[in-house]
C-alpha cells in the first residue's frame, strides 16, 4: 500500500472517530428516561438529594421545586433544599454520574 492511501484511510477512520465521542456524553448520568416539565432527564429517581445527603433521608422530591445541573433535573421536597442545592450542587450531585463504582 502506498503511503497516501494509508493516511488517507486513517484520517477517515479518525475522524469518523472523533464525530462518535460526543455520542458517549449522554451516558455520563443515571438518569430515569424521559423527559422533565424543564426539559432535562430525571436524576436520582426524584429523590431530593439534599434530604438524601443532609439528614441521610430518601424523601420524594417535587416537580414543583426543581433545579437543573449539568443536564439533569432534580426534584427537591422544599424551596430551601432547592436554594441549598443550587448554592453548592457539587456537593449534592451523586458521585460517577449515579452509577455504581463497581
Amino acid at each position: 500500500m502506498n503511503i497516501k492511501k494509508t493516511f488517507g484511510i486513517t484520517s477517515i477512520v479518525l475522524a469518523a472517530a472523533l464525530n462518535v465521542m460526543p455520542a458517549f456524553a449522554v451516558d455520563e448520568h443515571n438518569v430515569v428516561s424521559g423527559l422533565t416539565a424543564v426539559g432535562a432527564p430525571l436524576g436520582l429517581h426524584g429523590i431530593d438529594p439534599v434530604a438524601f445527603i443532609d439528614i441521610g433521608n430518601r424523601s420524594p422530591g417535587s416537580a414543583t421545586h426543581v433545579a437543573t445541573h449539568e443536564g439533569v433535573a432534580y426534584y427537591f421536597a422544599s424551596e430551601k433544599n432547592m436554594l441549598t442545592f443550587k448554592k453548592n450542587p457539587d456537593l449534592y450531585v451523586p458521585q460517577n454520574g449515579g452509577f455504581c463504582t463497581f
